[in-house]
């Protein structure tokens, strides 16, 4: 699946991660509303039955901070794929993975973004944010 998600163009795959998140979150009985147009960083909406709670997300399709996201609010959603078929999901508050990534990474960045794949030392810290996996 990997290889055939990489064939897919910008929008398909933001419908597709959409997609992922959307059936991760809905066995935790939180439902996704997708935003018309980006609404202060947010791609979609969650909102939680249980805690009656609404999360703004930012979905990416890796891991990825920014400046423009720094003290809104904001949730990063972003998979890891672990082989061909097989993907973690992650839900972070974007200022914590901020932290927890180095700050300094992205204020030396002239654009104000940071995206790469996931450094391992990183992973380790992300463990009480996997939100679940996938499997294709």
């Amino acid at each position: 699946m990997k290889d055939k998600y990489a064939t897919f163009d910008s929008k398909s795959k933001e419908a597709f991660n959409i997609a992922q998140l959307g059936s991760l979150l809905a066995r935790k009985q939180e439902y996704l509303s997708q935003i018309r147009y980006d609404t202060n960083g947010a791609d979609v909406l969650a909102y939680n039955v249980a805690t009656n709670e609404t999360r703004a997300i930012q979905v990416k399709g890796r891991i990825h901070v920014h400046r423009r996201y720094l003290n809104r609010n904001l949730w990063i959603a972003f998979p890891n794929w672990l082989d061909n078929n097989h993907q973690a999901w992650y839900l972070i508050p974007h200022d914590i993975l901020v932290e927890l990534w180095g700050l300094e990474k992205i204020q030396n960045l002239d654009e104000g973004t940071f995206s790469l794949k996931i450094p391992k030392k990183l992973i380790e810290s992300l463990g009480k944010y996997v939100l679940g996996s996938i499997v294709f």
